[in-house]
């Protein structure tokens, strides 16, 4: 659905514990969609997930906002995303 529309601009997932490699499998997806909004609170996600958001949000300059709360991101992985 993301590849396919251009319509879709806020996406939530918080739990459902899609974990790091979810996020590995959703970041190409995320990439070319039309997204502003992606919200991935609660999924377990730690700083090897960080490092694919990292990737994502270097390619990515229409994603706003990303919702990280309740995940287990240590310092390294927020020293990735920033």
């Amino acid at each position: 659905a993301l590849d396919a529309s251009t319509d879709i601009l806020r996406l939530y997932l918080g739990g459902n514990r899609l974990s790091d490699d979810g996020v590995r499998q959703l970041v190409p997806y995320v990439k070319r969609s039309s997204l502003v909004v992606l919200g991935l609170s609660g999924n377990g996600i730690t700083s090897d997930g960080a490092g694919y958001l990292s990737e994502l949000l270097s390619e990515n300059n229409r994603l706003t906002v990303l919702g990280l709360e309740d995940n287990q991101i240590d310092d390294s992985g927020v020293e990735q995303l920033a």
